[in-house]
């Protein structure tokens, strides 16, 4: 590879990084968490499992 093709594999995959990063840290808490009632939350992970699974999962790669 040469050393433009590396800088551009290097430049994806911070982006991918920020992307999650912000997925994870910004949208799922706000979709699932209410600060205010923790049942809710709990009933709120339970409809959207797939949603809490895969933010964990991308919070645990990263």
């Amino acid at each position: 590879m040469s050393i433009n093709q590396n800088a551009r594999l290097a430049g994806l995959l911070y982006f991918i990084v920020v992307i999650t990063g912000i997925v994870s840290l910004a949208y799922v808490p706000s979709q699932l968490i209410v600060w205010d009632n923790p049942a809710l939350t709990v009933e709120n992970i339970k409809a959207s499992e797939w949603l809490f699974r895969v933010a964990f999962y991308v919070t645990s790669l990263f």
